[in-house]
């Protein structure tokens, strides 16, 4: 059985109707770049949790003054970061990322599917582990959702 849905989409492509936008493109090469970078912190992070504290401790043990204080303070939050979070943060980024190769094929389930993903990574870990709110993530995730907004009429 022939899929004319993936033919039918590959013509499209063909006319000047159905190209896809160069700004549509764009976007998705960044959410590729950001998010693909995001998954691999976050599941390195989940996989080596307890190798990278170690890492940390011997790297700060080598620091004085004002940076080792901020050091010292990223390590709490880093250790006080239930295992489970960075998990569920790499999964999101793996929606995040299909999100947005399923736009590539100009389809609008895959803006919906990348808001949510968005919306969760962006809210997740305040309510999850009382994390404080991140504003510039906010504002990066509802930037990149409007911008992909701007091309919703164009898929199907």
């Amino acid at each position: 059985m022939e899929n004319t849905d993936y033919y039918q989409t590959v013509e499209n492509f063909n006319t000047e109707e159905g190209k896809r936008p160069g700004g549509l493109i764009v976007l998705c090469v960044l959410t590729f770049i950001g998010s693909g970078f995001a998954f691999l912190g976050k599941f390195f992070s989940f996989a080596f949790r307890d190798f990278l504290l170690e890492f940390m401790e011997i790297a700060v043990a080598n620091m004085d003054g004002a940076m080792e204080e901020m050091y010292r303070k990223s390590i709490d939050i880093f250790a006080s970061t239930p295992q489970y979070i960075f998990l569920i943060s790499a999964i999101l980024y793996i929606f995040s990322i299909s999100g947005a190769a399923i736009m590539l094929a100009m389809r609008k389930i895959g803006f919906h599917i990348y808001a949510t993903a968005q919306i969760f990574i962006v809210f997740m870990p305040q309510l999850l582990s009382k994390s404080p709110f991140d504003v510039m993530s906010f504002f990066f995730a509802m930037a990149f959702i409007a911008l992909y907004f701007m091309y919703y009429k164009r898929m199907k």
